[in-house]
């Protein structure tokens, strides 16, 4: 019994660890900063279609000073960088507020990753309620904490036998 409860615990740990590897990936590629969305650009695409292009600031810490840089570039809740979504024209408004704010001068945070070398060129912003929300990572998460206590039990029952 504890092989098969230990082949489970192996297999739950694999699995929590693929599901979770676009998150891990980003965080040990990138910096981690918190930016605000400043402002949201209709472009229309065709009669009743628009693109949305988000512009971003974020701060970052230099030697002497904090350095203030606007991004553009967008990611999705799998952290891999999107093109500016395209979406009906009577979605803008709400879009709006809700990505910005209801109230300007309370902008909501979000996570902005950018490369240490080279902030300006590569970095991005995530952002949810566009495009479809995953909850992979937080189960990628249980899957592999079920995982390693399913390994202890295993590894507590064979020790008593």
């Amino acid at each position: 019994m504890s092989r098969i409860v230990s082949l489970l615990g192996v297999i739950l740990v694999l699995a929590g660890g693929m599901l979770m590897w676009p998150l891990a990936r980003t965080y040990w590629r990138y910096s981690q900063t918190t930016g605000e969305i400043i402002d949201v650009f209709p472009v229309p695409v065709g009669s009743d279609q628009v693109r949305l292009q988000l512009v971003f600031e974020f701060r970052i810490r230099s030697k002497n000073d904090k350095l203030s840089i606007y991004g553009y570039s967008q990611a999705d809740s799998q952290y891999r960088r999107v093109e500016d979504p395209v979406v009906d024209k009577s979605r803008v408004p709400a879009l709006t507020r809700q990505l910005v704010g209801e109230d300007p001068r309370f902008r909501i945070r979000r996570r902005v990753f950018y490369e240490a070398s080279d902030p300006e060129g590569t970095a991005f912003i995530v952002v949810d309620g566009i495009t479809e929300t995953s909850h992979r990572y937080e189960v990628g998460m249980a899957a592999a904490v079920s995982g390693l206590l399913c390994l202890m039990f295993a590894r507590r029952r064979r020790s008593h036998e």
